[in-house]
């Protein structure tokens, strides 16, 4: 939505590439979110645009989930999804058209649980791989439990263990992830972390002083960044700026009381931001998969402050880059420490 998810599966695409692969992108959605210029020669693309009488079906179950659940919550009861909810049923015979005739596919990686279901379009030879980006079993429960409004996927366990089970191998990004998945499915089981490199940038200005909070406005974040506000104003002022950046600038920013903020709305590059920054703050209660501005951060050599869901996946880089408290009350006192002794800072 800012160009940070197609960014990540443009370099996973250049990776494969690297390897040798010719990697080819059958794509299920309504209008292209993947960054498609300037790709070498070995990748080729498919954009499947879901059907308008299912898109409408879509819609009307999704606003029937979100009702009930409106109605049902403060009982302690949620509705789920269901389990191939959020894909068109055509994308298989699509799949099966845009693969006739050709070489089977060394082997298919489907984004998300509810993707599975096109592996119904491949042979069954062919080693089918699930990137499961997190655990969607009882999604909404865990959200409402942490005060996170959460209108989006959601499933039994039983669901989830049912699509799964349908891929030969699949992808943890934690380590309490690949627990669960390993004690509940038959499919191997694997943990990937990342490994990068600190990237080349700008040297910092000297004694920086910004603290920086990039997101997006989904209510995660939203709620993030509320609660990064109202801490900000708490703080005695110290000579640093917090600079904001991201879609939740304009959700957020009539909620502050502070003169020492910074709101800079979306931007066409990151870049000069985290080079500007001392220190990156990710007060996330939850999220999906791995932290991408945790990332960043880290390539940039910005140091985080984070909850331990905006780590998941990082744990190698606490006290080497990453700094977390435990609950929400306690990123004031954090934010303090790390501000009034800079040095305390850890390297990126």
């Amino acid at each position: 939505r800012e160009g940070r998810a197609p960014r990540v599966r443009a370099v996973l695409i250049l990776d494969m590439v690297g390897m040798g692969y010719h990697v080819h992108v059958c794509y299920h959605r309504d209008g292209a979110y993947l960054l498609t210029e300037n790709f070498p020669p070995g990748v080729t693309w498919d954009v499947y645009v879901p059907r308008v009488s299912w898109r409408i079906i879509k819609r009307l179950r999704d606003r029937g989930i979100y009702w009930a659940n409106r109605l049902l919550n403060r009982f302690g009861w949620f509705v789920n999804h269901p389990l191939d909810g959020w894909m068109d049923p055509a994308y298989v015979g699509y799949l099966r058209r845009t693969l006739a005739g050709r070489a089977p596919p060394a082997a298919v990686i489907a984004e998300y649980v509810w993707m599975t279901g096109a592996f119904a379009a491949l042979p069954e030879q062919t080693p089918k791989i699930v990137d499961t980006i997190d655990v969607f079993t009882e999604r909404k429960k865990l959200c409402h439990s942490r005060g996170v409004p959460y209108h989006e996927f959601s499933l039994s366990a039983h669901a989830e263990i049912k699509g799964l089970n349908r891929s030969d191998a699949v992808l943890a990004i934690a380590r309490e992830e690949l627990a669960f998945f390993q004690s509940r499915l038959k499919a191997a089981c694997s943990l990937y972390e990342p490994a990068f490199p600190a990237r080349q940038t700008r040297p910092k200005p000297p004694a920086s002083r910004n603290i920086l909070f990039v997101a997006s406005n989904n209510t995660a974040n939203v709620k993030a960044g509320a609660a990064l506000l109202a801490a900000w104003a708490q703080l005695p002022p110290s000579g640093f700026e917090l600079h904001i950046v991201g879609l939740v600038c304009a959700v957020i920013q009539p909620l502050c009381t502070s003169d020492r903020v910074v709101f800079h709305g979306p931007v066409r590059d990151l870049d000069p931001h985290y080079e500007a920054a001392c220190l990156s703050v990710v007060p996330l209660d939850v999220g999906t998969g791995m932290s991408i501005k945790t990332i960043e951060s880290l390539s940039h050599g910005v140091p985080v402050l984070s909850t331990r869901t905006g780590a998941r996946g990082l744990e190698r880089f606490l006290g080497r880059g990453i700094v977390t408290y435990e609950r929400p009350e306690a990123l004031g006192p954090a934010l303090q420490a790390l501000l009034s002794d800079p040095g305390a800072l850890p390297a990126a």
